[in-house]
Order: C-alpha cells, then sequence, then structure tokens
C-alpha cells in the first residue's frame, strides 16, 4: 500500500466516525432537548398552578371579607334600633317601628373549588363560619318569636296583660342587642383573620393541624369546665 492510498483510506475512517461522533452528539442533544422541554413544561404548569391557587384564594377570602363588612354593619344598625327601642320602652312604653335587619350566612362552597386552602386555614376559617351560621339561625328563630310577641301585644288589651308582654318584649330585646353584640365580635375576628399579610399566614399553615384543633377544643369547653 503506498503512501497515497493509505492517507485516503485514514481520511475515510476518520470521516466515518466524525459522522458517527455526530450522530450521537445529536441524539444526545436531542434527548437533552426533550427533557429539558418536559421538565420546563412541568415547571411552569405547577408554577401556574400555584398562582392560580393564590388567586382563587385571594378571591374567596374577599367574598368572605365582604360578608363578614356587611354583618358587622347589620349588627351596629340592629344594636342602634334595640338600645333605642330599649330606652323608649323603659321610660314611654314606645316601641320603634324600624324593623331589624337578617344577617346573612356564609357559604361553606366557597372554601373548596376552585379555591384549595392549606389543612390549618381552611380548618380556622371553616371553624370561624361554622360558628357564625349557628348564631345567625338561633338568632332567626329568636326574631321570629319576637315578632310573634308583637301581634300579641297588639292584639292584648289595656292593662296588666299588655304591660306583661311589653315587659317580655323588652327582655328580648335586651337578649337581642346581647346576641348581636357577640355576634358582631366574632365577626370582626373573622374578618381581621381574613385581613392576615401573606408572611402570617404562611407561619400560620406551618402550625399542625393537631396544634390547632386542640386548642380550639380547649377553648370550646373552658366556659364549661369553669362553671
Amino acid at each position: 500500500m503506498d503512501m497515497a492510498e493509505f492517507f485516503r483510506q485514514y481520511l475515510a475512517e476518520l470521516s466515518g466516525q466524525l459522522k458517527v461522533s455526530n450522530l450521537y452528539l445529536t441524539i444526545f442533544a436531542a434527548l437533552l432537548g426533550a427533557v429539558a422541554g418536559v421538565l420546563l413544561t412541568v415547571l411552569v404548569s405547577i408554577f401556574s398552578g400555584f398562582l392560580r391557587k393564590l388567586s382563587y384564594n385571594k378571591s374567596t377570602r374577599i367574598q368572605l371579607h365582604q360578608l363578614a363588612e356587611s354583618n358587622i354593619m347589620r349588627c351596629q344598625v340592629n344594636i342602634g334600633i334595640l338600645q333605642n327601642e330599649i330606652a323608649g320602652l323603659s321610660s314611654q312604653g314606645k316601641f320603634t317601628l324600624n324593623g331589624l335587619a337578617l344577617l346573612q350566612d356564609y357559604e361553606h362552597t366557597l372554601l373548596y373549588a376552585p379555591a384549595n386552602f392549606r389543612p390549618t386555614e381552611l380548618f380556622l376559617i371553616r371553624m370561624q363560619i361554622t360558628a357564625l351560621n349557628s348564631h345567625h339561625a338561633q338568632l332567626t328563630a329568636i326574631l321570629e318569636q319576637r315578632a310573634r310577641l308583637d301581634i300579641e301585644i297588639r292584639k292584648a288589651p289595656s292593662g296588666q296583660q299588655e304591660m306583661e308582654l311589653t315587659g317580655l318584649r323588652l327582655e328580648y330585646d335586651r337578649h337581642l342587642n346581647k346576641r348581636f353584640s357577640d355576634i358582631r365580635e366574632f365577626s370582626e375576628a373573622l374578618r381581621d383573620y381574613l385581613e392576615l399579610g401573606s408572611f402570617k399566614r404562611f407561619v400560620i399553615n406551618f402550625i399542625p393541624l393537631k396544634v390547632v384543633q386542640n386548642k380550639s377544643m380547649e377553648a370550646v369547653t373552658e366556659p364549661f369546665t369553669n362553671n
């Protein structure tokens, strides 16, 4: 084999090796690009889902906050009406013509899809709105009894029976005044919780749910144990 033929064969083998090497590099680059694309798509999807969750949660907090503000205002108006009537009944036996506003219940469905709260935050909000809805239901029953009492007072003849019914109406008003004051405080507590900043919510959500549940049960049972 002369030098020219050897050189041609060497160049042919080198060209073949380079082609094979370029093929491997191309395959490797394609696989790497595909893997990077999949990872990037997954990361973008996760981040996008996280942002959507934050948006839905914020929207739910805003709705609950507006309901709480509305109920606080209704409680304040009702307390003013009741206090005026209590003063009028105590001094002159006069009723007020203004009716009492009913409170708005909080929908539990707001806490779920598309919202997605962490377990601790979900428990705290759900616990508060469940308690408030229970108070609202009790108030509705009392208001219905008070409305029936109005009818009895108007039907009663002037005299001892009317005075007794008016005294009972005064007791209802005083009880309702206290109940509306309590609900206003509970509604303000819910409103203040919903107004917490992101960092405080972040810290609270790291508290184990079991710890929060135990503390809540202690707070609920404490008045009964003290009695």
